[in-house]
């Protein structure tokens, strides 16, 4: 017989040069890949060290199709989109049709647990195709931010849009803000886009859900998509 003797202790000590093609079961442990600490919130890096995960990509976390949907409001409380993993998270709201025509979009927050129907102060600056000037809404003192408005349910109409948040599970002492833009067809038949911004004034709590709703009849039909982006 040839070769070399294998160690008798099972340690495999003496296997230098076995291909990696030949780890049929198991998995290699993660201390064995590189060092650092490996976690759900690090990744590992080239140089075989596991690091923070790195920030300035969006990550996609989660989405929801309704179908003729009836009524007016929809709560989100997906856990993924309230945590500390992200500091700025993005809410798409894609191919809205609603059931009346000439709607608004709003939105509200669930703040340290309780969803808040008062104390919201908003503004929103829209153009439309008809007209090279711009048209503003706001309030003081509503139920909900108005987020989309005005918007069509002819054929073919609807509206696209997104609005985004901050830190929602930190309570800073500064009121959480929302911003957002949209692009639809109102109405009226034209073409118009705008632009929304507003907060609640209720409290500072951190936000953990958020509802969007029709100003009147059904939601109807939407893809809602969400992204978490983490500062670098």
């Amino acid at each position: 017989a040839s070769g070399t003797m294998l160690a008798t202790d099972g340690s495999g000590a003496s296997l230098t040069a076995l291909n990696a093609s030949e780890l049929g079961s198991g998995t290699v442990p993660t201390a064995r890949l590189g060092t650092g600490t490996a976690s759900s919130s690090t990744v590992l890096y080239g140089d075989q060290t596991y690091k923070a995960e790195p920030g300035g990509a969006w990550t996609y976390l989660y989405s929801d199709t309704q179908t003729s949907e009836g009524t007016g409001t929809v709560d989100y409380t997906e856990a993924s989109l309230f945590t500390s993993t992200y500091d700025t998270y993005r809410i798409y709201i894609s191919a809205w049709e609603p059931v009346n025509d000439g709607v608004n979009l709003g939105i509200k927050l669930k703040l340290d647990g309780t969803t808040i129907s008062a104390n919201y102060l908003w503004h929103n600056t829209a153009v439309t195709s008809n007209s090279n000037a711009y048209a503003s809404n706001n309030s003081g003192s509503d139920s909900r931010i108005s987020f989309m408005e005005a918007v069509g349910n002819g054929t073919s109409e609807g509206a696209y849009g997104y609005f985004e948040y901050y830190k929602p599970h930190t309570d800073d002492g500064i009121y959480h803000y929302v911003t957002g833009w949209y692009n639809g067809m109102n109405n009226s038949g034209y073409s118009t886009s705008g632009m929304t911004g507003g907060t609640c004034t209720d409290n500072t709590g951190v936000i953990s859900g958020f509802s969007v709703l029709a100003t009147s009849g059904g939601l109807g039909n939407y893809q809602l998509d969400a992204y978490g982006l983490k500062s670098s």
